[in-house]
């Protein structure tokens, strides 16, 4: 039995890696057990074998010490970015992909209660590097952040970046016909992911007599957010704010536009990217380094100068863009291979 510690996994593309490696353990009839964060609600996740306890980080020695002394545990999987609470003498790998743990990423418009709490993961993980046997990251670009923050072993390092493959094949066979002025940005609200940016873009755009239609995916809960889309609408502008769905929507969404426009300042992959690229969507996203990463855009603007997303935006428009090339492959069942094969 693996155990996958899920803990603190609620929201965004985590959500997308904890169901991908579950689904994947399931085919290959790999049994798991489950640390469950309480806000994720989703019956997905309520699985034969799991545990939601109260405080995941704060009892998170207490919680594994129980897991491993009640179930014959022979693999464990860290997919929330950081290692175990302590050393085991079982195979131990841990998946990084919070890109927003690094010194590097670039968070400043983010708020300082959430810049305190990756600060306090950045100095765990400090701490904690050797309880893991294995990291995993989703780009080598990102491993070489990490290592260049961290003092780890990169033999024990491997790239390993995966996306729902299957499910986007399945939505790639209904054929859906394309908006040619519709573009989609599927992403959290997080600060750092530029909607404000993209939202002032877009009533320049309508003042300068430019309507193209762009869906995105901000909860209602976000009330400064919601309060500027309703605004922008009452002025004519074209937003589609299909708020928190299932990620099948999310694809279905995707597969009718034309366009994916990628703001974010910072990603460890940018799923969204991959799927725009396999549903047929050209791409134009922030001239950053991670965006190169995964996909060989359509065009690059300037995350920061909501004049460059304009002029981006004014480019597709005028049909005068390539279309966009795909640059990784799916390596999620080499990853369980590899974890399957792994030894202290």
């Amino acid at each position: 039995m693996w155990l996958i510690d899920a803990a603190q996994i609620n929201v965004g593309g985590a959500i997308s890696i904890l169901e991908m490696v579950l689904t994947e353990l399931e085919n290959q009839e790999i049994e798991y057990l489950l640390i469950k964060d309480k806000r994720l609600t989703n019956k997905r996740f309520f699985t034969k074998h799991h545990v939601e306890p109260d405080y995941p980080i704060l009892r998170r020695k207490r919680v594994y010490r129980e897991v491993l002394k009640s179930n014959p545990i022979t693999r464990i999987i860290s997919l929330i970015s950081i290692p175990p609470p302590f050393r085991s003498t079982i195979p131990t790998h841990t998946y990084f992909h919070n890109v927003n743990l690094l010194h590097s990423a670039r968070i400043s418009n983010a708020s300082r209660a959430y810049k305190y709490v990756q600060r306090l993961k950045h100095t765990y993980i400090t701490q904690k590097l050797k309880n893991t046997d294995y990291y995993a990251f989703q780009s080598k670009l990102i491993q070489s952040d990490f290592l260049s923050e961290f003092d780890f072993d990169e033999k024990q390092c491997s790239v390993f970046p995966f996306y729902q493959e299957n499910t986007i094949k399945k939505i790639q066979k209904e054929e859906h016909p394309k908006d040619k002025n519709h573009f989609i940005y599927i992403s959290a609200d997080y600060p750092h992911k530029n909607h404000k940016r993209l939202l002032k873009a877009w009533e320049i755009l309508g003042e300068e007599g430019h309507y193209p239609m762009l869906t995105i995916t901000v909860p209602d809960e976000n009330d400064q957010l919601i309060q500027v889309i309703e605004q922008l609408i009452s002025k004519g502008i074209r937003i589609n704010n299909i708020g928190v769905v299932d990620h099948e929507t999310c694809l279905t969404y995707t597969a009718k536009a034309s366009y994916c426009i990628f703001p974010s300042m910072s990603e460890s992959l940018g799923l969204g990217l991959v799927e725009s690229q396999m549903l047929g969507n050209k791409i134009l996203v922030s001239d950053l380094p991670y965006a190169f990463q995964a996909v060989k855009p359509s065009a690059v603007f300037n995350p920061e100068d909501t004049t460059s997303i304009v002029d981006v935006v004014k480019q597709a428009l005028s049909n005068t863009l390539e279309s966009s090339e795909l640059r990784m492959d799916n390596s999620l069942k080499d990853w369980i291979q590899f974890i399957e094969n792994s030894h202290i």
